[in-house]
């Protein structure tokens, strides 16, 4: 029916592939198209030749940090996508970017979920 093509891709980059695949779930079954990465650096080797509409990305992880991997992704790959940070950490909850930040223990991940959707069908 062609909604592959216009399925909007998000990319969840969370080194808890636990969590990361039950937020693609989520995600999935909101009618968007979740693909997981386990690191910043994964996430930008997979950017520099593939796309998407946006990125979720986990704040403390192996090789990059959330806040490294957007600042690579903006200034290095000079690509421009709406991304948001989660993290365990409350005291992260305050970013030293222009980035989102949630925190995991306080998210309901249906209503995140529809935020995002809600975003990108804006």
């Amino acid at each position: 029916m062609g909604v592959e093509n216009t399925q909007k891709k998000v990319l969840v980059i969370d080194d808890d592939l636990s969590f990361a695949d039950v937020l693609a779930a989520k995600i999935n079954n909101a009618g968007m198209k979740a693909v997981v990465m386990a690191t910043g650096k994964e996430a930008l080797d997979y950017l520099a030749i593939n796309t998407a509409d946006f990125i979720i990305v986990d704040f403390i992880m192996p090789e990059m940090d959330g806040y490294t991997f957007s600042h690579v992704l903006e200034h290095d790959l000079r690509k421009s996508i709406p991304t948001v940070v989660l993290t365990n950490f409350p005291e992260q909850k305050h970013a030293p970017q222009d980035l989102e930040v949630y925190v995991k223990t306080e998210v309901n991940l249906d209503e995140f979920v529809e935020k995002i959707k809600k975003r990108l069908s804006a």
